[in-house]
Parts: structure tokens; C-alpha cells; sequence
């Protein structure tokens, strides 16, 4: 082994000088011991050339992995980028999801909205169902259903028509035209034909046959009216000359008479014609009146109207049953306000209708109109569920009950199955449960008498009207419950069927206790159709003249709907009525008669109502009525 050796000469071109000598010893290396050292040194430089190389190898290697590691930094990075934008993107999707769920609902309550829209426009007006399409009701109990006794050979029933007399249905008896006024007409056969045609003979009369043709004459008569002046023949102190006093006349120097402003307001305000079309029938009859001396005629006649009127108002401050509605009247000429539009209110009660036009909608028009309601005691007042007459029975809860409409009930299941077919027949079962209620409320209110009191009919139809009542209020609980426990449990994307089913439930208890006040007293109805009957006629005014012109116009327009909303309902002829008291204004100086009674239909005798309720008699004489 060599070892402690001195360095002699340099070797390796330069490099490290390999050892000559023992560095202990001094003895000098061999010549074997100097090739040892030989291959050792290049070992040695072998190895160094390899490290080198490993160096290098490693230097690369440490490259690469950086590089491989940027990348992994890159792909990291990205992937992060990729997971923050699948993250907005799964977010962008359950909100897609919320909208389009959203949508849908709002597209499933359109739909309902269009379904009705489309029944409104152009389906059945009445809310009565076919007897073609029987409502499903639910079976009666075992107990309650009646045992059929058998029948041999049941007659088949014939198909029922949409419309008109049904099959098997009686003959309507002919219409009683007697009291129109009768012009006899002799018609003759030709001359020719009254004699043989072999020997010339004249044939003898030898009776005839009577039939009759009704005909309409349309026409303006001119009265020219003479006033005879009489001068005395004497020269007595005491004597002058007199002349005939003057025609009868609404306004001072007016030509137009009586019948032309009766027919003129019957024209506009009960048959719902604009005032210029009644100005081109009376010129098309060649009675050539400007609409301006026809408008400002109808102005000066409201205040004959006026006592009628607040006879009106006075009666029905008298009631204990009450009905009420209302809906939207046009006046075009309203000052500081974007949409031309007020609100028509109407009472109705003990047969008077009262309407009050006013820019409200409140609580504030609701008192103007029903606040003299009372005298006589509480009022119950039969009403939908507008918040004005709760508000109004907040401000007067002692003097008002408020029963709402079961009519109105009705409809909310009935834009469920005309909205959602889906609903179709669940609704219709809530339909045929309201259905047994409205069955027995007719019954009893067919049944009821208040002279002769309860009889075993009413009481029968009373104790199955609260039944029925009842029923329709347990089913609602216990549907309700069903439903909510159905809704919690359901996702947020199927609660759209579930609440649309719980809305007219969620009605239902809400108004639970106005929707039982009927039931226990029989003058009471169960919905307010006779108030909507009444609209019908503004209604369709609105429709055809566009409202009124201003303020003042909607003002004249409610005394007149008021007289002529009473008038209806005691089927008192418009045209004979106006006659008669028009008549008396006009005899009595253009000032509303003294005897008012005489024209209010609930004052009058069954005698003179009658009288009311036929034809205005013609001016000129006829030979008498027709035969019975």
C-alpha cells in the first residue's frame, strides 16, 4: 500500500504533480509503485470525468424538473381557473334552473290568465252550468241516499240543446199584446172577383177572417197650438179680455216638448245610447236638434231628478239587508290626472239601486255611499272582498256585518280549472260542493215566508244548507293540512301546482266567517249577482258613449242610473214613467211635483203600478185594445 508519498514532478499536463516519494520514509517510489499510482490517478480522473458528467446530468436533470414544475404550477393554476369557472358555472346553473322554475310559473298563472281571458270573451256569460255537463259531486252517504224503487222499461232521456226549448220541454203560450193600440184595416177582394164569372151576379159579404200585423210608425209631430184671446162685448168696469193659458212646458221658450226629453232620457241613460246617435235618430225622423241644446237640456233636468233621488236614499237608509259593488267609469275632461278614470259604486236594497260616482276606490267613497245605511239597525252587506268594505266596517263595526259572495269563492276553483287542466278535476270537485250550497240556499229562500213563517220545507232546506256548509269547511281543513304537509316536503320547483291550490283555500278561511252569515239568516243571499245585474246597464254604457265628459256629466249620470236602476226592478216601464213625471214638472211650472208618492213605485197602489208598467198611452185615439 502506498502511502505518505512526496509529490515530484507535475503530471497530468499541468495538474496535480503525482508523488515520487514516500512523504515519511523519503524513500522514492518504484517503478511499479509509480504505475499504481498511474492508474490510480486516472481512475481517479475517470471518476472526476464522471462526476462531471453526472454534474451535467444532474444540471439538466434540475432544469427539467423546473421546467416540469412551472408547468405543474401552469396546469395548477389552470386547473384552479377551470374549478373557479365550473364553480360560477354550476352556480349559473341553479340559478337557470330558479329562473326557468320561475318561469314556468309565471307561464302556468299566464296561461290561466289567457284561459280566462279567452272564457270572458268568448265563452258562456252565465255562470250556471249546462245541465249537459252535470258537476261531479261526491257520493252521499248510505244513510242519506235515497232507495229508487225499480221502474219497467225507464224512458230513454233525449239529448238536451245548447240552447233554446229543450225536447219534451211544454209550448210557451203566446205573448199577451192586448194592450197595444189597435188600427182597423178593411181589405176588400178585387171588383173583378166579386161577381160570377158565367152569369155576372154580385156576390153577397159573407164575414171574413181577422189576423193581425204589428207595425212600428216613427214620427215627429209639430202641435201647433193655437191660444184663443177673448174680448169682452160689454163695457161693464169689471170686464177684460182673457186668452188661453199656455201649453205645459219643461223650460221657458223651448220648443221641444215634453215626450221629446222623456224619450231623449230614456234614450241615453236607461238604453245606454250616446247623445249624439239620439240626435241623428230624431234628425233621421226630421226633427233637426243641435247636441249642444240637447245636452244642455238633460243638465237642467237632473234637478227635477234630485228629489226622486234622495226619496231613494231615504228608503234605503231603512234596510237591514245590503248589497254593494262597484267598477271603473271613464270621465274624459279631469284635470291634473294622467288616466281618466273614476269608480261607480252601487247600493242595492229593499228593491232601490243608488249610484254614487266619485275618484275613489276607498274606504272614504264606500262610506259617502252606505254611510246613511242603519237607521232601522245593524246592516248586513252582501259584498265581494274589496278591502274597502272591510275598512269600512273597521271604521263602523257596529253598524255593518259584511257577508261575502260565494260567487266570487266560486270563481277562484274556477280560474283554477279553466288554468291549470292539470287541477281540472280536484277543482271541480270544490265546484260541485259550492254548487250543493247554492242548490240549498234556493230551496230555502223558495221555501221562506216572513207572514207565515218557518214551514217544514224551510226547515228541511235550512238544516241541509248548514250541512252543506259545513262540509265545504271541513274539507278545506283537511285539505289544507294535506296540502301543507305536501308542500314541505316538496321541492322549490313543484310548489306551483300546491299553491295554486291553496289560494282559494287560504280565501276560504280568511272569509270563513262573512261567507257563514247567511246561513243563518234566510233575507240574506249568498252572493251579490243582483248588485252585478244592476252594473250590467252602466256597464255597457261605459262601453258604448265612453263614459261621461267631465265631473258635472258623472254627477247627472248617477242621479239618472239611480231612477232608472229603481224603475228596472220594479219592472216599471222607463218610457211611460218618464212621461208621466216629466208631465207633472211640466204642469207644475218646471219644478218637481208636490205629490212625490205619486211616482215611487213602493207607494204606489197595485192599480197604478200596473198602469206604470204598460205602454205610454199614444197621443192620438185608437179604436181600443186588442181582443184577449
Amino acid at each position: 500500500m502506498l502511502h505518505g508519498a512526496e509529490t515530484g514532478s507535475p503530471a497530468r499536463g499541468g495538474g496535480v504533480p503525482l508523488p515520487v516519494a514516500c512523504r515519511e520514509c523519503q524513500r522514492p517510489f518504484g517503478a511499479e509503485q509509480r504505475g499504481v499510482l498511474a492508474e490510480r490517478e486516472a481512475t481517479i480522473q475517470r471518476q472526476e470525468g464522471t462526476i462531471q458528467q453526472q454534474a451535467v446530468t444532474i444540471t439538466e436533470q434540475a432544469a427539467t424538473i423546473a421546467e416540469r414544475d412551472a408547468t405543474i404550477a401552469e396546469r395548477d393554476a389552470t386547473i384552479a381557473e377551470q374549478r373557479k369557472s365550473l364553480a360560477r358555472g354550476e352556480q349559473a346553473v341553479l340559478v337557470a334552473e330558479t329562473q326557468a322554475a320561475q318561469a314556468s310559473a309565471e307561464a302556468l298563472l299566464l296561461r290561466a290568465q289567457l284561459r280566462d281571458a279567452r272564457r270572458d270573451q268568448f265563452g258562456r256569460r252565465s255562470e250556471v252550468r249546462p245541465a249537459a255537463e252535470p258537476a261531479a259531486a261526491e257520493p252521499a252517504p248510505e244513510e242519506e241516499q235515497p232507495v229508487a224503487e225499480p221502474v219497467e222499461d225507464p224512458a230513454p232521456t233525449p239529448p238536451r240543446r245548447k240552447r233554446g226549448r229543450q225536447p219534451g220541454a211544454p209550448t210557451p203560450p203566446r205573448v199577451d199584446r192586448g194592450q197595444v193600440p189597435r188600427v182597423r184595416e178593411v181589405w176588400t177582394p178585387a171588383p173583378e172577383d166579386c161577381c160570377c164569372p158565367e152569369c155576372g151576379k154580385a156576390y153577397a159579404p159573407n164575414g171574413g177572417e181577422t189576423s193581425y200585423q204589428f207595425e212600428i210608425e216613427a214620427e215627429v209631430l209639430a202641435r201647433e197650438i193655437f191660444r184663443q184671446r177673448m174680448q169682452p162685448q160689454c163695457r161693464c168696469p169689471g170686464a177684460r179680455g182673457t186668452i188661453a193659458p199656455p201649453t205645459p212646458r219643461l223650460f221657458a221658450r223651448t220648443q221641444l216638448g215634453v215626450s221629446v226629453w222623456a224619450w231623449l232620457t230614456v234614450q241615453v241613460y236607461e238604453q245606454a245610447r250616446p247623445q249624439a246617435a239620439a240626435a241623428r235618430d230624431l234628425a233621421a225622423w226630421g226633427l233637426r236638434v243641435p247636441v249642444g241644446t240637447l245636452a244642455g237640456g238633460l243638465q237642467r233636468l237632473q234637478r227635477l231628478f234630485e228629489p226622486v233621488v234622495a226619496a231613494i236614499t231615504a228608503r234605503q237608509a231603512e234596510a237591514e239587508v245590503a248589497q254593494a259593488d262597484e267598477t271603473s267609469w271613464p270621465v274624459q275632461n279631469l284635470e291634473g290626472q294622467g288616466k281618466p278614470k273614476q269608480w261607480l259604486w252601487l247600493s242595492l236594497a229593499l228593491q232601490t239601486v243608488q249610484v254614487l260616482i266619485r275618484p275613489q276606490r276607498g274606504a272614504a267613497a264606500a262610506q259617502e255611499l252606505l254611510g246613511g245605511l242603519g237607521t232601522a239597525g245593524p246592516v248586513t252587506l252582501v259584498c265581494d272582498r274589496w278591502s274597502a268594505y272591510k275598512a269600512l266596517q273597521r271604521l263602523l263595526p257596529e253598524q255593518f256585518r259584511l257577508a261575502y259572495c260565494w260567487a266570487h269563492q266560486r270563481r277562484d276553483f274556477r280560474r283554477v280549472a279553466t288554468g291549470v287542466s292539470a287541477l281540472q278535476p280536484w277543482a271541480e270537485t270544490w265546484l260541485a260542493r259550492i254548487g250543493r250550497v247554492f242548490h240549498w240556499a234556493r230551496l230555502r229562500r223558495q221555501a221562506w215566508s216572513a207572514e207565515t213563517g218557518p214551514s217544514a220545507a224551510y226547515l228541511a232546506a235550512q238544516a241541509a244548507l248548514e250541512a252543506a256548509v259545513e262540509a265545504v269547511f271541513a274539507a278545506a281543513r283537511e285539505e289544507a293540512l294535506r296540502l301543507r304537509d305536501e308542500w314541505d316536503a316538496a321541492p322549490e320547483l313543484e310548489r306551483t301546482l300546491l299553491d295554486a291550490q291553496l289560494g282559494p283555500l287560504r280565501s276560504l278561511f280568511q272569509h270563513e266567517a262573512g261567507l257563514r252569515l247567511f246561513v243563518s239568516d234566510p233575507r240574506v243571499p249568498p252572493d251579490n249577482n243582483a248588485a252585478e245585474r244592476a252594473l250590467r246597464r252602466p256597464v255597457i254604457s261605459r262601453l258604448t258613449s265612453f263614459g261621461s265628459g267631465s265631473p258635472a256629466g258623472a254627477e247627472r249620470t248617477a242621479v239618472f242610473l239611480t231612477v232608472y236602476g229603481t224603475l228596472r226592478l220594479w219592472e216599471v216601464n222607463p218610457h211611460t214613467w218618464t212621461l208621466a213625471y216629466l208631465g207633472a214638472c211640466a204642469r207644475h211650472g218646471g219644478q218637481p211635483p208636490d205629490q212625490l208618492d205619486a211616482f215611487l213605485p213602493w207607494c204606489l197602489d197595485p192599480d197604478r203600478l200596473q198602469q206604470l208598467r204598460q205602454a205610454p198611452a199614444p197621443r192620438r185615439a185608437r179604436d181600443g185594445p186588442l181582443p184577449p
